[in-house]
């Protein structure tokens, strides 16, 4: 079940939602890690795709799964995104700023981590936090695929940056990065 605002639930909480539910977060030092976009949307994807029946979060995401695997293609389901107002019940394919922004437009992260330094970026915060730096960071749900430039047109990749435009400005990505 995707995080309806409660804490403690599963995933893509926002910094405002913590920052209604734990007045005191501002104390705390907050990260989170973002993604290129359009290698975001081609690993949810295939996840979404090829997700087994027996996965311990096919049940929570049914409904994710069932539209993902009503479109022909990603090319589809790329563009038709676009035109769905990001699915409000699908938090999964919000823009990352809307996870990690406040009301503000303020980044609400003390660090932003990138997935494309993700072991460097990880130990970063395991510093800042004093942690051991060899605490491993698990690698969960994955998913296989090519590289997520093979899969895109350029209305696909214009879909896409349209969709994501707040993350490509906030973040520094563009189409290769």
């Amino acid at each position: 079940m995707e995080n309806s605002g409660v804490l403690g639930g599963r995933g893509h909480t926002t910094m405002t939602e913590y920052s209604l539910a734990a007045p005191g977060i501002a104390d705390y030092f907050k990260f989170g890690f973002v993604r290129n976009p359009w290698e975001r949307l081609v690993s949810a994807y295939f996840f979404f795709l090829n997700m087994p029946k027996d996965y311990w979060m096919y049940q929570d995401n049914e409904k994710i799964i069932a539209v993902v695997r009503s479109y022909a293609s990603f090319s589809e389901f790329a563009i038709k995104l676009s035109e769905a107002c990001l699915w409000p019940h699908a938090r999964v394919f919000w823009p990352q700023s809307t996870l990690l922004c406040l009301p503000s437009g303020e980044i609400g992260v003390d660090f932003v981590g990138r997935h494309e330094q993700l072991d460097q970026d990880w130990k970063r915060v395991c510093r800042k936090l004093d942690v051991k730096e060899d605490v491993p960071l698990p690698r969960d749900n994955l998913s296989r695929h090519e590289h997520y430039s093979r899969y895109y047109g350029s209305k696909e990749r214009d879909c896409v940056a349209k969709l994501y435009e707040s993350d490509l400005r906030l973040f520094g990505y563009d189409w290769l990065s």
